[in-house]
């Protein structure tokens, strides 16, 4: 709610006030009452109005001074002057401070109303304006932070951007990253909200834990998982490697302490360590690749390349033909997979332990299967998420029974190559695509679109979502960003101008789109495109 100071030497003035409209209807909350600005300001430190409605002259402190002071800290406060028929004269002082408006008393109930209408929807415009320049900022922070941990952003640029970000990374020679991943395969598929939750809270939890250290910083990548870059500064008795086996004893204690918490599934993993910037992307790419080796684990967990499982014994055939098997797994050759598994699992077979073999050689697999999916760009917990056959295999006891499940894994995987091979679109849906491509311009929407067609909205919705794998509005907006991206690195029309071209009438939601989706402003993506 708005929250409301009242000024006045005056009590029977100050209870009138209180009684004079409903406060609340408003939205507002007087959050108290001073009889001179003194005790106005001592207030206003303690509990941040919003507004100050306030008297000009009274003898334990004046209205002009409180004014004066409360301008004088910077503060953005709203606030509006009672006073009376000779006060004219105190009131154009006031005006000099940015006074929303003043009263004259007594006081006109309709009056007093409508100002304070005006002051709480500037308040709230303000407040959206501020949440807008803080996500933008934000959305700007993780994208110069991708950027870096990609390798794709030039050494003299991301110095620039890093300083602009305020991370100072000038003195420190060892860095190290980490990703947070917070989906266990043994669960059924997240709704988007609870993707977004654990997200957002994770990456919170763990940014803030960085920065009151200062050990680094914390962001999301594209597919949500958290990154954690450590900075370090190489000593005396203190080299890559304690600089390493310090941050994993940390990294473990925050699992153990946010997980149970939040309780949300915590799979940690660190890379190697770097010794400057230009080498960040290495240490990522280490993290992501450990990913894929902790199936089998429970969390929460975290582990970095030198306490991941490893096997003594000779190197599976999966692992010593990746190459050839992945081919065979891409190209739908069942044949031939099911006689690699033979062959790793009479490996199993000979092994002193053959269930602990039987395991690492799933999980050897497991991770074959997620580069399979990743080439024909397939989600993976659309594959993996609830499936019961990864759930069970998960549980066995039984080599025969893991055999059994990784096998029945291949057929599934068969499965979704079959039914993501194209397939003849439904004639309405083919009509609405090429519709969209060559009116997007025009004002459109659902239910436009389903009068044209002369079919019901939800239906039109269901069977669209079904045929293109897109929400209606999303494959729009889709095609509108990217006719926007290309008139900004074709033509030298103005942003404004290019959000009517592609159908924003209102510029300002296409910037707030535009820079949502893609991650920079149309000026950013522009310069970044002149650049290259």
């Amino acid at each position: 709610m708005t929250k409301l100071l009242i000024v006045d030497d005056d009590r029977f003035i100050r209870e009138g006030l209180v009684q004079l409209i409903d406060w609340d209807d408003l939205g507002v909350e007087i959050v108290g009452m001073a009889e001179g600005g003194r005790e106005a300001l001592r207030m206003f430190e303690d509990r941040q109005p919003h507004i100050v409605l306030t008297d000009i002259r009274m003898p334990q402190g004046d209205g002009l001074e409180l004014i004066e002071r409360i301008r004088d800290k910077g503060w953005q406060t709203q606030i509006i002057v009672l006073s009376g028929y000779n006060d004219y004269a105190y009131v154009r002082q006031a005006m000099k401070f940015q006074v929303e408006d003043y009263l004259l008393k007594p006081v006109d109930a309709t009056e007093l109303t409508n100002i304070i209408k005006n002051c709480c929807e500037s308040n709230d415009e303000q407040w959206r304006n501020e949440q807008l320049k803080r996500e933008s900022f934000q959305l700007l922070r993780d994208n110069i932070l991708l950027r870096w941990i990609e390798n794709r952003i030039q050494p003299d640029q991301l110095g620039e951007k890093l300083s602009f970000l305020g991370i100072d990374v000038k003195k420190k020679d060892l860095f190290q990253a980490g990703v947070i991943s917070w989906t266990d395969w043994k669960e059924a598929e997240l709704s988007r909200s609870e993707q977004q939750f654990r997200s957002f809270a994770i990456v919170n939890c763990v940014g803030e834990a960085l920065a009151n250290e200062d050990r680094g910083i914390a962001f999301p990548n594209q597919s949500k998982e958290i990154v954690c870059l450590l900075f370090g500064k190489s000593r005396q008795g203190f080299d890559s490697a304690s600089f390493a086996a310090d941050n994993l004893q940390w990294m473990r204690k925050i699992a153990n302490l946010y997980a149970p918490a939040l309780k949300t599934p915590w799979f940690c993993t660190l890379g190697s360590v770097s010794a400057n910037t230009q080498s960040v992307h290495v240490a990522y790419r280490d993290a992501l690749r450990l990913q894929d080796h902790i199936h089998l684990m429970e969390g929460p967990i975290c582990v970095d390349k030198s306490t991941v499982a490893k096997h003594d014994h000779a190197a599976l055939y999966v692992s010593d033909n990746r190459e050839h098997v992945l081919a065979a797994l891409l190209a739908g050759k069942r044949d031939l997979c099911t006689e690699a598994v033979g062959k790793d699992f009479q490996w199993v077979v000979n092994q002193h332990d053959p269930l602990s073999a039987a395991r690492h050689a799933a999980a050897e697999w497991i991770v074959l299967i997620k580069l399979a999916l990743k080439q024909k760009k397939l989600p993976l917990d659309k594959f993996f998420a609830g499936n019961q056959t990864m759930m069970h295999l998960f549980r066995r006891n039984d080599i025969g029974d893991i055999r059994n499940d990784l096998l029945q894994l291949l057929n599934e995987l068969d499965m979704a190559w079959r039914s993501n091979e194209p397939k003849k679109r439904k004639s309405i849906a083919l009509q609405v695509e090429k519709f969209l491509h060559s009116h997007y311009a025009e004002e459109l929407s659902l239910q436009i679109i389903a009068d044209r067609f002369n079919v019901n909205n939800i239906y039109l919705g269901r069977l669209f979502k079904e045929e293109t794998g897109d929400y209606f509005s999303d494959y729009l907006t889709n095609i509108r960003l990217d006719k926007a991206k290309e008139l900004l690195e074709t033509t030298p029309l103005n942003a404004s101008e290019i959000s009517v071209r592609v159908g924003y009438a209102d510029p300002n939601y296409f910037f707030r789109k535009f820079k949502q989706t893609i991650g920079l402003s149309p000026t950013e993506y522009r310069n970044l495109h002149e650049k290259t």
